[in-house]
Parts: C-alpha cells; sequence; structure tokens
C-alpha cells in the first residue's frame, strides 16, 4: 500500500497499518483469556474477584443469556500485561470455583 500524500484524507484503516497497528477492526488479543466451566450464577463482580488478585484487567466480557441472564459458562478477560494473563492461566487452570472445576486458556483471535 503506497504512504496518502500529506493533507489528503487517510482511510482510519490505513493510518493503522502504516504505524504497524493492528489495522481498524483488529485488536490485541495478546493479553487475553478465555475462561470456561463457570456457573450459571456468576456476575461480573464474581468474575473480578476472581481475577484481580492476579493483575491489572482492562476488560472482561462475560457470556450471558439473552433471554433469562444467566452465564453461558464462558468468560474473556483481557489483562493489561501478558506475565499477568499466562500467571492467571497458570493460577486458576483446574481451580475449583462454586462447585466447578475452571478451564482457563489463552483466547483465540477472532475471525472477523
Amino acid at each position: 500500500v503506497e504512504a496518502p500524500k500529506s493533507g489528503k484524507y487517510v482511510p482510519p484503516f490505513l493510518k493503522d497499518s502504516q504505524k504497524g497497528g493492528m489495522g481498524m477492526r483488529g485488536r490485541d488479543d495478546t493479553a487475553a483469556i478465555r475462561i470456561s466451566n463457570l456457573s450459571e450464577s456468576m456476575t461480573e463482580a464474581d468474575l473480578d474477584e476472581l481475577v484481580k488478585k492476579i493483575g491489572q484487567h482492562s476488560k472482561m466480557y462475560l457470556a450471558r443469556d439473552k433471554n433469562t441472564g444467566l452465564c453461558k459458562g464462558f468468560a474473556y478477560v483481557h489483562f493489561k500485561q501478558r506475565k499477568d494473563a499466562a500467571a492467571a492461566i497458570e493460577i486458576l487452570n483446574g481451580h475449583g470455583y462454586d462447585h466447578l472445576i475452571l478451564n482457563v486458556e489463552w483466547s483465540k483471535p477472532q475471525n472477523n
């Protein structure tokens, strides 16, 4: 892709690619983990309590059923540092929580 000349409109996806970014739809998932085998009663507050001792996180997503509002059994947590995400996998994978054994792994990249 040719670099646009100054003073001209540059679409955001071109700006990002010139800076070595992820592109318009890209995300940096290098410090994201997926936690599965969560109970239906899991809440965002419970999830925060579970991971906050490990390290600072920038984003959490708890999957919920649209009709019932109950947890679907999995969540994603984006840590600020990859080492904290690695520690979370080490600490929480196989950990008993709410009568269930958690499965924790690196989040797989989203396919657009």
